[in-house]
């Protein structure tokens, strides 16, 4: 399966596509496919979402920027940036450099298993399946 979508906010078409089953990609919980997923900003994103992918930037505002699905999946647990650490993990300490700009720029979307904070810029598409979707 592969869906070319539009968001309002997003210039480049966004292409979704099936989720890769090699590799280490652990499957979706309960049964949910691909077909579930919705695109939004990653400041759009509610606690409980399960976010599977994010879109890579594209090089001109005509480039198909493709899903690019995380291993494993992420339960979302939105935070402003900051709040699940001291600012000082390897996450946070790679991405954002300044703290005051990081924190208007960036929005921590969860964890993954090694505790390492997940973020995206907050304007930015992700690939998400809605908590209320969820089993």
């Amino acid at each position: 399966m592969q869906r070319t979508v539009h968001h309002p906010s997003v210039t480049a078409p966004l292409l979704i596509t099936d989720r890769p089953e090699d590799g280490g990609y652990t499957p979706l919980p309960g049964g949910l496919t691909v077909d579930q997923a919705h695109v939004v900003l990653a400041h759009e994103v509610r606690a409980g979402d399960l976010w599977i992918a994010d879109f890579p930037e594209a090089t001109t505002e005509v480039d198909v920027r493709e899903a690019d699905h995380f291993e494993i999946p992420v339960t979302a647990q939105p935070r402003p940036y900051g709040s699940y650490c001291d600012r000082s993990c390897k996450g946070c300490e790679d991405e954002t450099g300044d703290v005051t700009d990081a924190a208007v720029r960036y929005v921590i979307l969860g964890r993954d298993e090694s505790g390492t904070c997940l973020d995206a810029f907050r304007n930015e598409p992700v690939l998400i399946i809605r908590a209320a979707e969820s089993p």
